[in-house]
């Protein structure tokens, strides 16, 4: 990780035409594209195909040609098989959607300071986390009283991420899960929206409670967003039998999605904040590894480093290509430690520039390993 600014970029093989960063994982396909914003800037998408040239890129299909071939295809998109399966020897819980055909590769989406991230393979799609929403609180309820620095009703990204997933092919027939990190508005206000639009099969998040939260100042709309995704996750399993996934003790829960493996890594997976509490919700999380064709990336989440979090996953989770930063690049996370045992060789921080602590900017991009 001994690398300048600009030797970093031309390390990756990165190109930025018009706006858009094009960022491969594998020998060179494109990323699909996205306007670029201003403050956290492009949407980021990590290839994890093998396509073995530039000239051998595809593009995504449209949204048409998905629409055309559902009536054919969904059988498979849309039936999982859940089983225990062996994964490196040892007894794991596997879902498994195997797709059709397409690329494969991560959409990290450009929303301000929030985690939307879609992963998609042969036709199939996985949705983590999803950004804020368009609601809020209003008080009215004393399950859910207002708070201090909640974000405004009229603050969400709602339409942006549904659009984003539609226009890269997600339908109700090929969502095959959607993981809610954990209960924070940033990343699962939009939990209910698109879990009622999309219907995917596996729905996945911790279970939360205000009541193992120590720090009431970090309580904000907590509680609101989790119930309202959990009413969703219900609805969709009566409306269409959605499996819901809360039981993660382990780090041996998979989804193969067509090429891809997604190992979800609970930052608790003994539950003890249910019995002594914890400060945030950020320690009361399903963080994600994905891996296909030899590649690999850590979706974080909020991941921080006090409490020995990052020491306890980081052997688990091992050298990986991308790096979603922790808690948006804040400087709770992505510890000095942290970073080398993971020693990636890209980084998407889902958080504006001047978020990026030391821990980022000077031992990764400066070059000080110290």
């Amino acid at each position: 990780m001994n690398l300048r600014h600009g030797q970093l970029w031309q390390r990756l093989g990165l190109a930025v035409l018009s706006g858009i960063l094009v960022a491969s994982l594998a020998p060179a396909t494109a990323a699909a594209p996205a306007d670029g914003q201003d403050m956290h800037g492009d949407m980021e998408s990590a290839d994890l195909d093998t396509s073995s040239s530039d000239s051998d890129v595809s593009s995504p299909a449209t949204v048409q040609d998905r629409a055309a071939a559902e009536e054919t295809e969904s059988a498979d998109e849309a039936t999982a098989s859940a089983e225990e399966e062996s994964v490196d020897g040892v007894d794991a819980q596997v879902y498994t959607f195997p797709g059709v055909d397409g690329p494969t590769r991560i959409h990290v989406l450009s929303t301000h300071s929030s985690d939307a991230i879609l992963l998609e393979s042969k036709g199939v799609f996985g949705m983590i986390d999803g950004g804020e929403g368009y609601g809020a609180p209003d008080g009215s309820d004393p399950r859910y009283p207002l708070r201090y620095a909640v974000i405004p009703a009229s603050s969400g990204e709602t339409d942006f991420v549904l659009g984003y997933m539609s226009n890269h092919g997600v339908t109700s027939s090929n969502l095959a899960f959607y993981l809610g990190t954990h209960a924070h508005s940033d990343h699962i206000d939009n939990a209910d929206e698109i879990i009622r639009k999309f219907r995917p099969k596996v729905i996945l998040s911790p279970e939360y409670s205000d009541a193992w939260i120590t720090d009431e100042s970090r309580l904000w709309d907590n509680q609101w967003v989790y119930d309202n995704m959990m009413a969703a996750a219900r609805w969709a399993q009566g409306a269409y039998g959605a499996s819901i996934v809360q039981n993660v003790h382990d780090y041996n829960t998979h989804i193969t999605l067509g090429d891809m493996d997604v190992q979800i890594l609970p930052t608790d997976p003994a539950e003890n904040y249910k019995k002594t509490g914890v400060r945030d919700a950020n320690l009361i999380a399903y963080t994600a590894k994905v891996s296909a064709f030899g590649r690999s990336a850590y979706l974080a989440a909020d991941l921080e480093a006090g409490g020995g979090y990052e020491d306890r996953l980081a052997p688990i989770i091992g050298h990986v290509d991308m790096l979603k930063a922790g808690h948006h690049g804040l400087p709770t996370s992505n510890s000095v430690a942290f970073m080398k045992a993971l020693s990636p060789s890209m980084i998407a921080q889902t958080g504006p520039e001047w978020y990026t602590p030391d821990n980022l900017t000077q031992s990764v991009i400066g070059g000080n390993s110290s």
